[in-house]
């Protein structure tokens, strides 16, 4: 009972701080971090070890890494660009964990936030990031540290990913849970998982997919299509009636979407708030990421 009370206190000094601008000191020490490797599962081992049993019925759950990994088995790869977005600093992953120690300590809080883009990003350990108030991010999120592994409760965190030559897309991930052992270095074998609302995949992720798809199908397409093209690829998944025009039902109605876009988790009512009705209404997630010190510019 203890361990939690203290673990409810920083939270709420955290946010308090937050709220009224009481300065970093007031605070445990500030470690920054940003990302420099992100990585979204290829095969259905590697979604698994991605994953996190979010429903507690003792499976490892991540539904839309499967689908990652079941296009990429297709020859359609949306795994690649995330990692180089982070690469060219067109999606800039920046992490906030508080904590007196990095060994071992139950008081301690992570926070993710998305910095601007950032052309040749300095992800060497030396680099200066700035963190604004109206950039994405979370909370933060009361953590345990236990000989540098740190374990947060879960919460909603912005999940900005770059699936290719369109604009990342921002989702938002329920029940989020950040695992990651780190030093004053950086963090290795760091896994953000959740899920995703089937809301936010028909409305946001789907219809950016859309976006990515044509141009590329348009390229490699006219009459027929250009032998081992992209475009090729893209046609053979989703253009059903052959017209060489992707749309957002095509995708929905694909047999893979189906079976791997199908809610695999119940997190909110009928009316919309958080609880269980009975009827499935997520996608559960989790990619792996790895981070190196960076320094966090505050206003």
């Amino acid at each position: 009972m203890r361990g939690q009370f203290l673990v409810g206190a920083v939270v709420l000094a955290a946010v308090a701080a937050a709220q009224v601008g009481v300065a970093d000191a007031a605070l445990p020490p500030e470690h920054g971090y940003v990302t420099s490797q992100m990585t979204l599962p290829t095969t259905n081992n590697k979604a698994a070890n991605l994953g996190r049993d979010v429903d507690g019925n003792g499976i490892r759950d991540n539904r839309l890494g499967l689908y990652f990994a079941s296009l990429f088995n297709h020859g359609l790869d949306l795994t690649t660009a995330p990692g180089d977005s982070i690469a060219t600093g067109d999606v800039v992953m920046l992490h906030s964990l508080r904590a007196s120690t990095l060994g071992t300590t139950r008081n301690a809080t992570w926070q993710v936030w998305y910095g601007a883009q950032t052309p040749d990003p300095d992800l060497s350990g030396t680099g200066t990031f700035s963190l604004r108030r109206a950039q994405p991010h979370s909370s933060p999120l009361a953590a345990t540290i236990n000989n540098h592994h740190v374990t947060t409760v879960t919460g909603s965190i912005p999940v900005r990913l770059d699936l290719g030559p369109v604009e990342p897309v921002l989702l938002t991930m329920k029940k989020a849970k950040v695992t990651a052992t780190c030093d004053g270095s950086g963090c290795s074998g760091g896994k953000l998982t959740g899920a995703v609302t089937k809301q936010q995949i028909d409305t946001t992720l789907i219809p950016r997919m859309v976006e990515m798809f044509n141009p590329l199908v348009d390229r490699d397409c006219v009459t027929s299509c250009m032998a081992d093209s992209i475009g090729k690829t893209i046609v053979n998944l989703f253009d059903a009636d052959g017209d060489f025009d992707i749309t957002a039902q095509e995708i929905k109605n694909n047999p893979l979407d189906s079976s791997f876009l199908k809610p695999d988790l119940d997190l909110v009512k009928a009316d919309g708030t958080p609880g269980k009705d009975g009827v499935k209404d997520a996608l559960s997630f989790g990619f792996g990421f790895t981070t190196v010190h960076a320094t966090l510019d505050r206003p």
